[in-house]
């Protein structure tokens, strides 16, 4: 009897001990699906939003969403996309170990947007710029009384001075510092 309780004793303990232990029990599951248009083509950019909590998932170029670890339960889910009508879907059931499927087909919407009024103006430094440049425009040469001709209005700019060719039918060029920088017939 003593040889039979040591036999079992030894049997229980080495199915014990060569057990698969590493299966853990499934405690969560998982939301997947599309979000398309009202056409069925796909939206990517999509997000998918359980209410509620902090998850949530954004769509791929497919339009497919893969949300994981989602403890078991009821939910209540949206899917939004600017430019389109959010739908939501209610009582969306995850259970253990189950991937649940839910589809959203999203309506476009028109955006209203108040009127928006851009005015630029150039700033009077421009600290990420390594060279000068300055602007004439019409106002600005029908204020210079001096000059006649668009060459005399850009010799009267400072740090630029012109040169007359000697022949005709020769280049004219304007200079400024060190650099030749416009030649023109």
């Amino acid at each position: 009897m003593k040889y039979l309780y040591n036999f079992c004793l030894l049997l229980v303990g080495v199915l014990v001990a060569f057990s698969p232990t590493d299966v853990p029990a499934g405690i969560v599951g998982k939301l997947n699906g599309v979000v398309a248009d009202a056409t069925g083509a796909p939206l990517p950019g999509a997000n998918v939003v359980i209410q509620g909590t902090r998850r949530g998932a954004t769509t791929d170029t497919e339009g497919y969403f893969l949300i994981l670890s989602v403890e078991p339960g009821r939910y209540k889910l949206e899917a939004s996309m600017v430019g389109y009508t959010a739908a939501t879907k209610q009582d969306v059931v995850v259970r253990a170990d189950f991937t649940t499927t839910v589809d959203f087909n999203l309506a476009e919407a028109a955006l209203q947007a108040e009127e928006l009024v851009v005015i630029a103006e150039r700033p009077p430094v421009e600290p990420d710029r390594t060279f000068s440049r300055y602007v004439v425009d019409a106002e600005d040469l029908e204020n210079v009384p001096l000059a006649r001709t668009l060459d005399e209005v850009i010799a009267l700019q400072p740090g630029v001075s012109g040169r007359q060719p000697p022949h005709p039918g020769q280049q004219q060029c304007v200079y400024g510092r060190l650099k030749r920088y416009l030649c023109g017939d």
